[in-house]
């Protein structure tokens, strides 16, 4: 599926941690700030990556072994779209 192929090294827009500002990003966004809808600016990762976390929570509870083989990656863009590391907020 689509959902794995994105999650999975096979993707070839890759997702990358972005030490700079300490978010996921795109490979594409994060070399373009048009590429994704301007993932790699972070615009938007709410809304985009909350489709891809909707997508991932069916496919968890269909099937568990979605959830052994990119638990950790949708952990991770859970994170992402959920912390907010600003103390003063």
């Amino acid at each position: 599926s689509y959902l794995t192929v994105f999650l999975s090294d096979d993707n070839k827009d890759k997702l990358l941690y972005d030490q700079d500002f300490g978010g996921i990003v795109t490979q594409n966004g994060l070399m373009n700030s048009q590429a994704d809808f301007g993932n790699g600016w972070y615009n938007d990762h709410h809304f985009h990556y909350g489709y891809i976390l909707y997508a991932c929570a069916i496919m968890g509870k269909e099937n568990t072994t979605f959830v052994t083989a990119f638990g950790s990656s949708v952990d991770a863009i859970m994170y992402d779209v959920v912390h907010n590391a600003n103390q003063d907020s």
